[in-house]
């Protein structure tokens, strides 16, 4: 019985023994998974981190050759001219080719407007235009009832043997002088034909000068309400 006893306690103790091996080496298997489990975790974080920083990088890169981009276009929509613009530009290139000064250009760009209602149809008046050797009759004409008067003064025409004349040289420069009711005036100076406005308290009459019959300067006048 005896034997048999210590028997059964050997086993027992064989049994003990084993299993606590066996859980020791179990547990200690064990750590050493979850230690390569939380190295690897740590590694794939790493990696998602590293992947998240190069994402914003390019993202922010992206973002930067966009706004290049959008500058690039604004820059070319402002400095590169349209179809249209180039088509003015050229008109306007052609006509300082063709010997017109840029201030006259600039005149008429800077008179350029829509077109205002007109009350009236344009009216044509021919008067002299002085000369150093001609201040007389017939040397002005007035539109408005008196509104506005108009004279010119320009250089004397040369006979053949370059002498001076009485009537005036239409094809030098000239000045015309446009005189409001009260004596304000203003004045408009070059080679004819010269274009004009004049503007009062509810009208905008508009000239144009033209060469006449020898002596003689055409203007048309026209009433127009103001803009």
């Amino acid at each position: 019985m005896r034997v048999t006893l210590v028997k059964w306690a050997i086993s027992l103790a064989v049994i003990g023994a084993a299993g606590g091996y066996a859980y020791m080496v179990g547990s200690d298997l064990s750590q050493r998974r979850v230690a390569e489990l939380e190295d690897e975790v740590k590694t794939l974080n790493d990696e998602l981190s590293g992947l998240r920083d190069a994402a914003a990088k390019q993202d922010a890169a992206m973002d930067a050759e966009r706004k290049r981009a959008d500058q690039w276009k604004a820059r070319y929509d402002t400095e590169v001219p349209s179809e249209a613009q180039k088509q003015w530009l050229a008109r306007v290139q052609a006509r300082l080719d063709a010997g017109v000064t840029p201030a006259r250009l600039a005149f008429f760009i800077d008179s350029a407007k829509n077109p205002s209602p007109c009350d009236e149809a344009p009216v044509t008046k021919r008067f002299i235009a002085q000369t150093p050797l001609f201040s007389g009759t017939n040397d002005s004409v007035s539109f408005g009832d008196g509104v506005v008067t108009v004279t010119a003064v320009g250089e004397s025409a040369l006979d053949s043997a370059g002498n001076p004349q009485a009537w005036v040289d239409t094809a030098k420069p000239m000045t015309a002088r446009f005189t409001r009711l009260g004596g304000e005036a203003t004045e408009v100076a070059g080679k004819l034909p010269l274009h004009h406005a004049v503007l009062t308290e509810d009208r905008e009459y508009r000239f144009t000068l033209v060469p006449g019959p020898q002596g003689f300067v055409k203007v048309t006048g026209q009433a127009c309400a103001k803009e």
